[in-house]
């Protein structure tokens, strides 16, 4: 028993480490360029609440933003920490609470960027996520919308992002 234990924490650690995919959590100074001027963040946000924030309240925000309710099953012991360490960990890289721009390590284009290779990788939510959230994934019709939203956004930030999409 005690070794089904041990491979069951050593599992969940494993996905941990991958879930961070070894990025580098520094900023990096950003040329002023590309930073979107008020207007444009403005613009970006309204699209945001209007057309995305709808899907990821029901599909993100459990991770993703600050003051979400737990799943009954995080008052297991050692299962509630890993929760709160992976709501720590998702909301280090991508907190949405507060809309467009989002907080987290990231440069509103960054943010962006990410989005879209999430998006491509379809590596969200985490598979352990997935197993008692069957329907936490976004459908073809929201990634679609989710993946418009952030392409024109990002194009609008960074105009030269085109010529290599």
């Amino acid at each position: 028993m005690k070794k089904i234990g041990f491979l069951v924490i050593v599992a969940i650690w494993a996905g941990v480490l991958v879930a961070h995919q070894g990025r580098e959590h520094t900023k990096p100074d950003t040329p002023i360029s590309l930073l979107p001027a008020p207007e444009m963040d403005a613009q970006i946000n309204l699209d945001y609440v209007n057309q995305i924030r709808p899907i990821w309240e029901k599909k993100c925000f459990a991770c993703h933003a600050k003051n979400q309710e737990l799943p009954w099953y995080a008052v297991i012991p050692g299962i509630r920490q890993i929760i709160l360490w992976d709501i720590w960990k998702a909301q280090e890289h991508l907190d949405l609470s507060d809309n467009f721009p989002f907080g987290g390590h990231g440069t509103p284009a960054e943010d962006l960027e990410a989005i879209l290779e999430m998006l491509a990788q379809s590596n969200m939510p985490p598979l352990r996520y997935q197993i008692f959230h069957w329907d936490s994934g976004l459908t073809p019709n929201e990634k679609a919308q989710v993946h418009r939203w952030a392409l024109d956004s990002l194009l609008s930030i960074k105009p030269k992002f085109q010529e290599t999409h």
